[in-house]
């Protein structure tokens, strides 16, 4: 079991299977669920706190 830093934060550290850890994933407002890990997904590049669909460049 691999550990790495939380791609929103870079603060805190998360294990590989998981998408962000507990206190950006209680900022973002959203659970993830089984079947949305399997989901990729980014974080917004500009402001670093919202999570944007494939395919989008920034949140707005």
């Amino acid at each position: 079991m691999a550990y790495k830093k939380c791609p929103r934060c870079n603060l805190n550290y998360i294990k590989d299977t998981e998408s962000l850890c507990k206190v950006c994933l209680e900022e973002v407002g959203k659970s993830l669920s089984d079947n949305d890990r399997e989901e990729e997904y980014d974080i917004c590049p500009e402001c670093g706190e919202n999570i944007i669909e494939p395919g989008e460049e920034m949140c707005y």
